[in-house]
């Protein structure tokens, strides 16, 4: 027991530590050449197995230009490099548009600024600037001061812009002193300057033949109830929403003598979008005194948010629910936006099937490039068991011919360990090759030979 002892830790091998274990072609060159100058030696009547075997050598002399091979700009390794690439991307495309918080520059009046701080927080970064109404904020988004905007319905903007329909309504608001025709009216009041009610209300009143000019004193006839209208100006017509300071003016104007009228912009409103014919019944408006006072036709009118195309679809929708919660809808006349997100998934997708294509494309070329080599390889091998085949040891009673094709068969296995040594060179140096069948046919292919070539040599043996 001791003895055993002794002997196991006598054959016992201490491999170097951090070292990787790789393995060095020199010494299976140098085997291959003495397997060949033995053959010479000791069977030099069997040409056939000496050509082989200088075959052999000369296979596992050109196996080590594999290494040479091996550089960081090989072929092999470039689809491993753009793998790398392509996650580290992707990881970048994912943290930007679903991780990091963007700083977003908001273009706000007043009454649109609620609560949006508080709603949005943690969401993307809120920078919020005051304009003076919707064409305002467009000439800000224009000149990229901003990003996002809200505009009132009639106010043209680039359809590249991303664009979402709220579901706030604004209705078209015409009054008109009490006793005058519409052909009678020439001044009329209006809000601010150039900003949505205005533009609107130029075209309405276009649209309805009526040529006037504009004072612009809602914003004062809202912030002062008191306020009282020069006596020159005969109508008023502006866009807005049915909030509180809204209608307070509007019921001073009733209390001044302006009433009512329709709004009828025939086919012209039939045709846009963002308008929406609505019938006001009898005291629609207020209820004391009547507002309207007898049935009239208006318009409601749609309000977007608008984005520049550069902001994620998701964040604009965000920023919209924020103010509106419920029934955010996509603009019809807009479709794209939806067909922008659907673009920029399938130019991801084919960027990323291009990419793949490329990734197989330079994997089936490094391994084009062993192909030759692999069949000299699976040739050889052929040729090998072709040879060991017609040593066959069995019914062979002449004890000199029987040792000299045990040792032909000997080395016949020799040269097959030679040839499964060489391919899995190959793999180590070549990784890609790791991926398709050769190196495991050569290898298997070898592995039954010398296998066969073992059980004839155990069987002559045994006899």
């Amino acid at each position: 027991m001791s003895q055993t002892k002794k002997n196991k830790r006598s054959i016992s091998i201490k491999l170097p530590k951090n070292r990787d274990l790789r393995l060095e072609i020199e010494p299976v060159i140098a085997k291959s050449k003495k397997i060949c100058e033995e053959i010479q030696q000791q069977l030099a009547q069997h040409e056939g197995l000496q050509r082989v075997s200088q075959q052999v050598s000369e296979a596992a002399t050109k196996s080590k230009s594999a290494a040479k091979q091996n550089s960081f700009f090989s072929i092999h390794r470039l689809p491993g490099y753009m793998f790398i690439l392509l996650l580290i991307w992707s990881a970048w495309w994912v943290y930007y548009d679903f991780v990091v918080t963007p700083q977003i520059s908001i273009a706000l009046s007043d009454r649109d600024t609620q609560n949006i701080v508080e709603v949005m927080s943690g969401q993307v970064g809120i920078n919020i600037v005051n304009c003076n109404g919707s064409s305002h904020g467009l000439e800000m988004l224009y000149d990229k001061k901003v990003d996002i905007t809200f505009v009132q319905g009639g106010v043209d903007f680039p359809n590249q812009y991303q664009r979402f329909i709220l579901p706030e309504k604004e209705l078209i608001i015409f009054l008109v002193r009490d006793g005058l025709k519409k052909h009678q009216v020439k001044r009329v009041c209006t809000s601010v300057k150039n900003q949505g009610s205005h533009t609107l209300s130029q075209r309405c009143l276009k649209v309805m033949g009526m040529q006037v000019t504009f004072t612009h004193d809602w914003p004062r006839l809202v912030e002062n109830e008191e306020f009282i209208l020069p006596p020159d100006v005969d109508a008023v017509i502006v866009v807005k929403s049915m909030e509180e300071k809204n209608m307070a003016a509007i019921r001073s104007l009733v209390d001044k003598g302006f009433r009512f009228r329709t709004v009828d912009l025939g086919v012209w409103g039939d045709t846009k979008s963002y308008l929406q014919k609505i019938k006001l019944s009898k005291g629609y408006i207020l209820k004391n005194p009547f507002a309207p006072q007898m049935t009239v036709q208006s318009y409601w009118v749609h309000r977007y948010v608008v984005a520049n195309p550069h902001i994620r679809t998701a964040h604009v929708k965000n920023i919209a629910r924020a103010l509106y919660p419920t029934n955010l809808e996509i603009s019809p006349e807009r479709e794209s936006v939806v067909n922008d997100s659907l673009q920029k998934a399938d130019a991801f997708t084919e960027t990323f099937i291009g990419v793949a294509m490329i990734l197989m494309s330079l994997f089936g070329l490094s391994v084009y490039s062993f192909r030759q080599r692999f069949n000299e390889l699976n040739t050889l091998v052929s040729l090998l068991n072709m040879l060991q085949s017609s040593k066959d040891l069995h019914g062979e009673l002449d004890h000199e011919l029987r040792t000299q094709y045990i040792l032909y068969l000997a080395y016949c296995s020799d040269l097959l360990s030679i040839i499964d040594i060489v391919t899995g060179y190959y793999a180590q140096e070549n990784s890609a090759l790791m991926f398709n069948g050769f190196c495991s046919t050569i290898h298997q292919r070898c592995s039954h030979l010398k296998l066969n070539i073992q059980l004839k040599i155990q069987h002559a043996t045994l006899k």
